[in-house]
């Protein structure tokens, strides 16, 4: 298999490149001469192609908005419970020996 800039990738990508810059430029010309579609904005296809396949950008502000709301909420919560403190009490460490015999005469 040849691997050099010889081989057969080399040539694929550069009449890709090559066909997308003519299709590119055609687009342009065409809008540029004014066709009577309504619907046309003057963009050219590639950038109309573009903003048909993409996510408008309303949707994701309104996303990355609710995502920030999210994470200072969760922030809010671990910074409550970082600060919360265990409730002061009397525990005893040693506990007095205490033999088997008291509570099997209880039962």
């Amino acid at each position: 298999m040849d691997t050099g800039f010889n081989s057969r990738l080399w040539l694929l990508a550069l009449f890709g490149l090559v066909g997308g810059l003519v299709a590119h430029r055609l687009s342009l010309k065409e809008n540029q001469a004014g066709t009577s579609s309504g619907d046309n904005s003057g963009k050219p296809y590639l950038t109309e192609l573009l903003e048909a396949w993409s996510t408008p950008s309303e949707q994701t502000r309104e996303s990355n908005q609710e995502h920030l709301d999210l994470s200072i909420k969760k922030a809010e919560s671990q910074l409550m419970i970082q600060d919360a403190q265990k409730p002061a009490a009397h525990r005893i460490r040693f506990l007095p020996y205490v033999s088997p015999r008291v509570f099997a005469s209880l039962y």
